[in-house]
């Protein structure tokens, strides 16, 4: 049996902390939200001081040279929005981490190990490490965005329809995009949380924990995807340097630290091979 995985004590640290970072993911993805509709309103008061009359050849540059710079503003702040809510999360995953540690040792050891963790140097050194990563996401974000508006704005010329109604249809194209820029958020802040653990658990293993692991815990619920069951029942442990690999639909999954997908909840948990049973392959021979 395993002893870590099944041990009430774990999986109550682990669903509070799965909670936590679910509740500050989505305070600080509703920070960009607000960015995002700024840049939206913005956009709408300047396509209103267009004249009223039908949508021609004439406007196509004038409102799309207005879409363009509204999404590149939108871009922009999106960045910096992120580039503030980036070191929250990390921080949070370094902290968490240390709570993790001290709990899970002293339960299964009886013992505290001392834990020198500088969780703020922690957070924004992971913050500049992801930093091309988030920066890329949301300029493919502008970008796809920008290559759609062109698209409503072209049928509408097509359509001989007004300005008035271009206005409406581009209005409701960014209103429609809010669930994909919210699931873009919290993807990457749910990464960033994630990376801050792994980082610092490497320094960790390199260091003062040389015995040092890594695993998933799941939070178990009605939204639990059926991939995620299949990764919490097999309990995957692996070096902290190393990826956690499994075959889910004839395919292989391996990634370092989740989410491995969108919408994937689970969070890296420490490991240590005297808290229970160790994968074969790993246990001294």
């Amino acid at each position: 049996m395993d002893q870590f995985h099944f041990d009430p004590e774990v999986q109550e640290v682990a669903q509070l902390h799965i909670e936590k970072v679910a509740k500050l993911e989505e305070s600080e993805a509703r920070k960009l939200l607000k960015k995002y509709r700024e840049v939206r309103q913005e956009l709408r008061d300047r396509l209103d001081t267009l004249p009223r009359e039908t949508f021609s050849a004439q406007h196509v540059r004038s409102v799309l040279v207005q879409v363009n710079m509204a999404i590149d503003a939108m871009t922009e702040r999106l960045k910096g929005s992120m580039g503030d809510s980036a070191p929250v999360m990390a921080e949070a995953g370094v902290e968490h981490l240390v709570k993790e540690l001290n709990h899970f040792n002293k339960k299964f050891t009886g013992s505290v190990i001392p834990i020198k963790v500088d969780a703020v140097a922690a957070s924004l050194d992971t913050s500049n490490f992801l930093f091309e990563k988030y920066d890329s996401s949301w300029e493919a974000f502008g970008t796809t965005f920008k290559s759609r508006a062109a698209d409503v704005i072209t049928n509408a010329l097509i359509e001989q329809t007004s300005v008035s109604e271009i206005v409406q249809r581009l209005g409701k194209g960014f209103a429609g995009y809010e669930w994909e820029l919210h699931r873009i958020a919290r993807t990457e802040l749910h990464n960033v949380y994630n990376v801050g653990k792994l980082r610092t658990m490497g320094d960790l293993a390199e260091g003062s924990i040389p015995d040092l692991f890594k695993t998933l815990m799941h939070p178990m619920d009605s939204r639990t995807a059926e991939d995620s069951k299949l990764a919490a029942k097999l309990h995957l442990i692996v070096p902290v340097d190393e990826p956690f690999e499994y075959e889910w639909e004839g395919k292989l999954r391996s990634f370092m630290a989740p989410p491995d997908r969108p919408n994937d909840r689970a969070i890296l948990v420490p490991y240590r091979e005297e808290w229970g049973a160790m994968p074969s392959k790993f246990s001294p021979s």
